[in-house]
């Protein structure tokens, strides 16, 4: 693996960012970009790119700087890295590690059983304690180890005994970030609150829009991380004030400050935002390698490398890898809402469909290329000022791709549509085009997918093989969806809840709406977003959208895919399968 190659600052304070070029040069075939476009226009530069990959033997949670590296906190492990990439030393943990804290004295493991473990450079551990409450994450301040349990508040411990030195009542204490001396903690619903190190009293609060889920904090600002929901910028120079807030289309689940700019881990990718005045604006972004695979990797963990090192990591499912970064840079940026597009039709008709493209850039996004393969056509209204006619869409705009599907039999048909722009982080698009697609058959194996929860927590299918699972699929405008998940929760989970696996998934990118439903509906099973739209082109119904039920039984096979209103048909299946 390549030296992590980008500028990055002592511990704990801002990541000072390139004012120029730095590191490696522009290479279209690593990270996420599919090869440089050909043609009448070339690539704008890439600002972010993810570079070579670390694997390690789980999901990675957290990252936190090292004085020459970086420390991964996974699934049930820690691996110390170098700035290399290369693994020095590595802990089996107890249980999930949910938190990472070091300076230049000690370095604190926080894992999901409230176990806490002061380690030295080779991670051999040195003292262990336990905390009460739900362990959420940990920071170190002047020499004490500071813990958000949950409900039992922020427990405060020597950093080199671990001995409990106070026990801060702060309501809801999901997670603690320290900068500068300062203590801040996510408090769920309150916000965010600044709390005195040495009494524990909340010396300031900042309320959110909804629970604050996670903080991180440099110098004088904090980040609230909000979930599904965004997040919020938060000035703590003369107590706490709201800045700005920020609505994302991924899950927000880690981030990294610098100065009056911020990496946001969204899942589906890792996303540039500067702040402007009062106002949040989406630079660039670097989608998560694979996007639209069972086997994709999801980001969930962003960190400096090292204290005098240049470099950045990015982490998620499996691995770490290289994030090299530049000075910012206006640039286009292609999104897509789903990597895939699916057509219906009798034979001997032609059927039209429309898949949007979109720069959610800060620079013209230049169409060069449209080609098709298979039984289909593409086109989008042509401009005689731009290449060879293809338009150019100024950030914010959006253009419709037309598309034919000329259907000569009754059996499903494939395809793929190659768009070719100037975006620096995927040159070429090439999105699946499925015609007349079979759909799930009753008796078949579930096919598997991924994706992340509203808390930013990973979900496979396959890790409940053996148990019932019902896939409640929804999406924006679906009144029936919204409808029937407050019936599932005060009637089905009750009936079933101990012996079927109940998850909501909602397609594409509109994570504050599936929140939302969640909230309303109160409910306790998790709500899975298929950013990707993975799960709903491995499940869809042909010529049928939503709603639709899935169950998979205990072989992990289909025992229904159904798509008619109304939850007769998965009482029924239910019923069969775990009685009741």
């Amino acid at each position: 693996m390549r030296r992590w190659a980008a500028l990055v600052c002592i511990v704990g304070c801002a990541p000072d960012l390139p004012d120029g070029d730095t590191g490696v040069a522009y290479d279209p075939s690593a990270g996420s970009g599919n090869g440089g476009p050909r043609g009448c226009d070339d690539p704008a530069e890439d600002d972010v790119q993810i570079g070579g990959k670390t694997t390690l033997p789980g999901s990675i949670r957290r990252l936190f700087p090292l004085p020459n590296g970086v420390l991964a906190c996974g699934d049930a492990f820690v691996a110390a890295l170098d700035d290399r990439g290369d693994v020095d030393a590595q802990l089996d943990a107890s249980s999930p590690c949910v938190g990472v804290a070091a300076d230049g004295s000690a370095i604190v493991v926080l894992t999901e059983d409230g176990t806490v473990e002061a380690v030295d450079a080779g991670l051999a551990v040195l003292q262990s304690a336990t905390v009460e409450g739900p362990a959420r994450g940990i920071a170190l301040a002047d020499g004490h180890a500071f813990v958000a349990a949950g409900s039992g508040g922020v427990v405060k411990l020597d950093a080199t005994s671990l001995e409990t030195v106070a026990t801060f009542d702060v309501p809801d204490a999901l997670d603690i970030a320290s900068a500068e001396g300062k203590l801040f903690v996510a408090a769920g619903p309150t916000g965010v609150v600044q709390i005195d190190p040495d009494s524990g009293e909340i010396l300031d609060t900042a309320a959110t829009q909804t629970p604050a889920l996670g903080v991180r904090a440099a110098g004088d600002d904090v980040l609230v991380l909000r979930g599904a929901q965004g997040f919020d910028w938060v000035s703590a120079a003369e107590g706490l004030s709201l800045r700005a807030s920020g609505l994302t289309e991924g899950v927000v689940v880690d981030a990294m400050l610098g100065s009056d700019e911020a990496f946001v881990v969204e899942g589906h990718a890792l996303v540039r935002y500067a702040l402007e005045g009062d106002s949040i604006l989406r630079r660039s972004s670097e989608h998560r390698p694979d996007a639209g695979s069972a086997e994709g990797a999801w980001l969930r963990a962003v960190s400096p490398v090292g204290s005098g090192a240049e470099g950045f990591a990015v982490a998620g499912d499996g691995g770490v890898w290289e994030l090299v970064v530049r000075a910012p840079i206006a640039a286009p940026d292609l999104a897509v809402d789903a990597p895939f597009i699916q057509l219906f039709g009798d034979a001997g008709e032609t059927i039209e469909g429309l898949y949007l493209l979109r720069n959610v850039g800060d620079a013209p996004l230049t169409i060069i290329g449209l080609e098709t393969d298979g039984p289909f056509t593409a086109s989008v209204d042509p401009q005689d000022d731009t290449c060879d006619g293809l338009p150019s869409l100024a950030p914010g705009s959006s253009a419709p791709v037309s598309l034919l599907f000329d259907i000569d039999g009754d059996g499903p048909v494939a395809g793929t549509l190659h768009v070719e722009t100037n975006d620096p982080d995927q040159p070429i698009l090439e999105v699946a085009l499925q015609g007349n697609p079979a759909g799930p058959s009753l008796g078949a194996p579930a096919p598997d997918f991924t994706g992340l929860t509203l808390e930013g927590e990973p979900f496979r299918l396959s890790d409940h093989l053996g148990q019932v699972v019902f896939l409640k699929l929804f999406d924006f405008g679906c009144s029936t969806c919204s409808e029937e998940f407050p019936v599932i929760q005060s009637e089905l989970v009750p009936r079933y809840g101990d012996q079927v696996v109940f998850v909501g998934v909602n397609k594409g990118h509109r994570t504050a709406y599936a929140d939302a439903i969640a909230t309303e509906a109160s409910l306790d099973f998790p709500v899975v977003l298929d950013i990707d739209s993975q799960a709903f082109a491995r499940y869809r119904l042909p010529g049928k959208v939503f709603p639709l039920h899935v169950i998979i039984d205990t072989d992990g096979t289909i025992a229904l895919a159904d798509a008619e209103p109304g939850l007769a048909a998965v009482e029924t299946t239910l019923a069969s399968l775990v009685g009741g």
